[in-house]
């Protein structure tokens, strides 16, 4: 106890050790303790506290109690004929009580019941660890700038979605210009190389007869297409089946100039074998007597009818037989030129067939190429256009967000000043081993961590942050 009541009736303060005194509360008798150690004060003659409410005060207690007004320490309150000593007791009539050591919930609801008008003030030096404090305005600050970040970053990611949709049509506008690019430059090679042969007709006439008969590749008849090649194969076939006829004549030619010459009456007549001799051609044939052929007079016979000629048969052997080939020489050598002029004709057949499908492949290929160059004018205006729309897009985007960062940078500065003016001194707060006494009470409670602030309970979970010199003002 800091005061007693001296003679004079008046409340004191012990001037030394064994001083007597009055005690304010019961009356009884107290004693001075004025030692080196502990802080001066007044103790009951048998060392007990008469008011079951007080603890042993500690030097916490008496620091704290110090920091106001003489007259507002140990102010004494009685209601309904019961007393008790509040530690403090302000010009506003709150009482101030300094807890250090935990009390009860019922003596927490029992106290506060009695001043009704009060405050807590715990020390909380013991168990501040316990606590894991974090401020409100950190928190509120770094959600602002992470919504605000988060909200950037969903702009930019847009612009990146739209940016990227622009990119990727360029790219499949490019890849068909490309594609157009490359199918034009084959159909230019095409044109070029029918061009090239068209211009050595005759050696790609050539060229292409050797293919086909060796049944090999040959380019230029494949960029013709399949009809042109079985045209030439169809006509290759006639000249095929006329050289092989005009080879028959020449050789049936070449067999009757080998025969032995014979001359009737001023005509070439050529010595035959009878079974060789066909009896429809009995007319032109005679009959010499093998004995006469060699005499200036051989006996020569003739035939009037078919018949007579195979019953001739019988004394074959005795002639020798003479044809007039003449009118059958001339036909084979008429034939074999007309047989010629055939395959001349089915030469130039195929040579026009080449020539003509030449023609129409080059003209195909100008109309195609001609189409293809428009397609690929096309396609570069929209590569130019759609390149100069993802530019234009880029500078937007770099423009709109350096506007919005501004926009978001007012915004959050905004928004802090608000936040830090809001939340100022106040914090969140965790109580590892909270004491739940404390949760009964619905009076103001401050917490003395030992520093030159308080933290004020004023939700559960939040803690208002105030300085002891703000305290005292608040609670002169």
């Amino acid at each position: 106890m800091q005061f007693g009541i001296d003679d004079n009736n008046n409340r004191s303060e012990p001037l030394f050790s064994g001083q007597k005194a009055r005690c304010p509360l019961c009356g009884g008798t107290l004693v001075g303790k004025c030692g080196d150690i502990y802080t001066w004060h007044w103790q009951h003659t048998n060392d007990r506290e008469c008011d079951p409410w007080k603890e042993h005060e500690t030097l916490w207690h008496r620091k704290w109690k110090a920091k106001f007004p003489k007259i507002q320490q140990e102010v004494i309150i009685e209601r309904n004929g019961e007393k008790h000593i509040a530690d403090v007791k302000t010009k506003n009539n709150t009482v101030i009580e300094f807890q250090n050591s935990s009390i009860s919930t019922t003596t927490i609801e029992i106290r506060e019941a009695f001043y009704g008008k009060m405050i807590w003030v715990i020390n909380a030096q013991s168990f501040k660890e316990n606590f894991k404090i974090r401020s409100i305005v950190s928190s509120a600050l770094r959600n602002i700038e992470e919504e605000s970040s988060s909200e950037l970053e969903h702009i930019k990611k847009s612009y990146s979605t739209f940016i990227k949709d622009i990119e990727t049509k360029l790219n499949e506008i490019y890849s068909d210009k490309n594609l157009k690019e490359s199918e034009y430059n084959a159909k230019k090679t095409k044109k070029e190389k029918l061009e090239s042969s068209k211009s050595q007709i005759d050696i790609l006439h050539d060229s292409i007869i050797e293919s086909i008969k060796a049944r090999q590749f040959n380019e230029i008849l494949y960029l013709l297409g399949f009809d042109v090649k079985d045209k030439i194969e169809q006509l290759l076939g006639e000249i095929g089946k006329t050289n092989a006829e005009i080879k028959i004549k020449r050789n049936f030619l070449l067999e009757i100039a080998g025969y032995e010459d014979f001359n009737i009456e001023n005509k070439n007549f050529k010595l035959v074998k009878y079974e060789s001799i066909n009896a429809t051609n009995f007319y032109r044939t005679k009959a010499i007597l093998k004995t006469t052929r060699k005499t200036i007079f051989p006996d020569i016979e003739s035939f009037n009818s078919e018949m007579g000629f195979k019953n001739f048969n019988v004394k074959s052997k005795l002639y020798d037989f003479a044809i007039d080939l003449t009118e059958t020489v001339e036909r084979y050598e008429s034939e074999i030129i007309e047989d010629s002029k055939k395959v001349k004709n089915l030469n130039d057949n195929i040579r026009h067939t080449i020539s003509e499908n030449l023609d129409t492949c080059i003209s195909t290929i100008e109309k195609d190429l001609s189409k293809l160059s428009e397609e690929k004018e096309e396609l570069t205006n929209k590569v130019s256009a759609q390149r100069t729309r993802l530019e234009k897009a880029k500078i937007q985007r770099d423009k709109e967000i350096i506007e919005y960062e501004a926009e978001f940078k007012q915004e959050n500065e905004e928004k802090k000043f608000e936040a830090m003016k809001k939340h100022k001194g106040f914090y969140y707060f965790d109580w590892k081993h909270e004491r739940k006494t404390w949760l009964v009470s619905d009076k103001p409670i401050f917490f003395d961590i030992g520093k030159d602030y308080l933290f004020q309970k004023v939700q559960n979970g939040v803690l208002k942050k105030i300085s002891i010199d703000d305290f005292l003002k608040t609670h002169e």
